[in-house]
């Protein structure tokens, strides 16, 4: 009789575990992220160009939520907010990845050469992988004339079971690197 009631658990107990691991019901709860960023260019000789870069404009709808967590089904039921201070997170990893390439970040507003931008869309959704999702909008001026202007998208999967603060930070930092490397 024993034997029985251990059978009988450890099949509740596997069934539990399926359900944490198909539906994701182990992490109910809003994630909170913080957003970083930090090159993989390697450091190259100064150009001798001065830019200015300007605060990119957050045009997100929706400002308050960038993603969800969801089951297997795609049913959402968590959010995923930041803290962060989404404008500031891109226009400094901008001015980080054009230190790198050479370039000399001025704060002069009046520099001959300006960066500017619109982020349209900042998005980290996950299952059973994060996939986060950056679109902006990026504008080269040259004596406050576009010389060049381009919406850029990326977007980078990673497995994710869990559906960790971690890994909603990675995938976004990720696309903001497929981004900014361009």
């Amino acid at each position: 009789m024993k034997h029985l009631q251990t059978l009988h658990f450890l099949k509740k107990l596997s069934l539990a575990l399926l359900a944490c691991l198909f539906f994701n019901a182990c992490t109910i709860g809003t994630r909170n992220i913080s957003l970083n960023y930090s090159s993989l260019t390697p450091q190259k000789t100064s150009k001798k160009v001065v830019v200015y870069v300007e605060k990119f404009k957050d045009e997100r709808e929706d400002k308050e939520t960038i993603g969800n967590l969801s089951n297997f089904f795609k049913n959402n039921f968590s959010e995923v907010k930041t803290t962060s201070n989404i404008s500031k997170w891109v226009s400094s990893g901008l001015k980080e990845e054009l230190q790198r390439e050479g370039f000399e970040i001025s704060n002069d507003s009046d520099s001959r050469n300006k960066i500017s931008g619109k982020i349209l869309k900042v998005s980290s959704n996950t299952s059973l992988e994060s996939e986060g999702k950056i679109e902006v909008y990026i504008a080269v001026k040259i004596d406050n004339k576009i010389v060049s202007d381009k919406v850029y998208q990326f977007s980078s999967r990673k497995f994710n079971l869990r559906g960790t603060p971690e890994s909603f930070e990675k995938s976004l930092e990720d696309s903001l690197r497929g981004i900014l490397g361009k």
